[in-house]
């Protein structure tokens, strides 16, 4: 009878694998993410980006909208540090009746996200 984990085993390309997240060599514990407002959105800080298996990775930050979890639906820089904080602005703002937005609601979203030196403003409009 064949062995499948065998298999795997054998290959260690095929388990080409990496870290999604930033470990402990982040200068502070605390990892802040957030829902969004509408709850549609969840902003995860402390992630790591690799544009290619080879590539060096980057840091960021990781958002996911509620019924696609199987990948970041955006990969948001932190220009060069961990990002640690990422908070949603409660109020959702009216959106202009001319702009089209990134999705298909009538409201845009503001968004914060904080590394040790700078605070990213991002907006969903």
């Amino acid at each position: 009878m064949d062995n499948p984990r065998a298999e795997e085993e054998e290959n260690p390309e095929q388990k080409m694998g990496f870290r999604i997240f930033t470990d402990e060599s982040v200068p502070t514990f605390f990892r802040r993410p957030d829902v969004s407002p509408d709850g549609e959105l969840f902003l995860l800080p402390a992630g790591i980006w690799h544009k290619t298996p080879e590539s060096r990775p980057e840091y960021c930050a990781f958002l996911y909208r509620k019924n696609f979890l199987e990948k970041p639906t955006f990969v948001l820089p932190s220009n060069g540090e961990p990002a640690l904080i990422c908070k949603f602005c409660p109020k959702l703002f009216k959106k202009p009746q001319d702009k089209p937005g990134i999705f298909a609601v009538p409201y845009y979203m503001i968004y914060a996200i904080a590394t040790t030196s700078a605070v990213l403003i991002y907006s969903t409009e």
